[in-house]
């Protein structure tokens, strides 16, 4: 699960007042359609990118979240350990969550994380037990903005997980030309915003005026 909480008529994210109608959710599978960024689409209504991201999965498979208000959200001691050992000691790539976000492979994020612990144990851990989990991971390194997005990789269905490969619909989606649009519009923003960061840098950089000895 991308959203802490989910109910019938939407989403209830905490500490937010935004609940997202049937007619939202239509207006918003629409935007997303015309390759629209998830981020400002979720600006536009009051919600957070994962909220938007979870929309697009469920509408691309309605059965897998049938049940997810089912879903607990605490993690026990020993859940919790073995999410902080699997973000340390593997990679999103490893379990085919590097689909998710124009964010590099090698990166876990916060929309990957909640996948994880989805996968593994189908719970939805609140964001401070997430933070927790991720730790370091979630520390920006000083060079990160200065690493170009990785490109779409090929549509392969081995790299989607058993369940969602034995779904035809989902399967279908997947390898529709929408879906490939969708994907190639969100890794140009942010090859765009790649750019624009690195020549901030640059021109910082540039400026910078070193502090004479004492």
């Amino acid at each position: 699960m991308l959203c802490r909480k989910v109910v019938p008529r939407g989403f209830l994210l905490t500490g937010h007042k935004a609940r997202i109608t049937p007619q939202q959710r239509d207006d918003i599978l629409a935007r997303l359609a015309t390759g629209e960024a998830q981020t400002l689409v979720a600006k536009d209504y009051g919600v957070t990118r994962a909220a938007i991201s979870l929309i697009k999965q469920r509408n691309a498979d309605p059965e897998r979240y049938a049940n997810n208000y089912a879903l607990k959200k605490r993690l026990s001691i020993e859940e919790a350990a073995t999410l902080r050992h699997t973000f340390d000691t593997t990679l999103p790539k490893d379990h085919g969550l590097d689909v998710l976000g124009p964010s590099p492979s090698r990166s876990w994020t916060m929309d990957r994380a909640y996948a994880l612990a989805d996968k593994l144990f189908s719970r939805q851990p609140g964001q401070r037990v997430m933070k927790q989990c991720l730790g370091k991971h979630l520390e920006r390194r000083p060079d990160d903005y200065l690493t170009p997005p990785e490109p779409p990789p090929p549509r392969d269905i081995r790299r989607l997980p058993p369940e969602l490969a034995a779904d035809e619909e989902f399967v279908t989606y997947y390898f529709s030309p929408i879906a490939l649009q969708i994907e190639q519009r969100e890794y140009e923003l942010a090859l765009a915003r790649f750019h624009q960061l690195r020549a901030e840098h640059a021109q910082r950089k540039a400026t910078d005026v070193p502090l004479p000895p004492e």
